[in-house]
């Protein structure tokens, strides 16, 4: 027989939702010194060389592709956190409900 903690679930459910802000925040405080290396790059930071036009659009090219990832991955984890604290509530309205049932009147 298994057993689920309602309570555990929910602790679990918090906590990713917590990962997910945090990750968050986390992000958002980077993004900001990603897009200063790009205003920088697009100066004279990446030298007069040719392949220099290159760095910047690459770097640019990083720098979004992880804003998308940074951004997807919070919204798994906060997707995730909901179906969790879905389940918590599902199982002790179950429990409520079969307790009701069975209890002796």
């Amino acid at each position: 027989m298994v057993t689920v903690s309602p309570t555990v679930l929910s602790t679990a459910a918090g906590q990713i939702l917590d990962a997910s802000a945090a990750l968050a925040v986390a992000w958002q405080s980077q993004r900001a010194a990603l897009a200063t290396l790009s205003t920088a790059a697009a100066g004279r930071a990446a030298g007069d060389l040719p392949s220099g036009t290159g760095l910047v659009t690459d770097h640019e090219t990083c720098a979004e592709a992880a804003s998308a990832a940074a951004e997807a991955l919070t919204g798994a984890l906060e997707y995730v956190s909901d179906a969790v604290y879905t389940c918590a509530f599902t199982y002790t309205t179950t429990d409520e409900d079969t307790a009701e049932r069975f209890r002796v009147r």
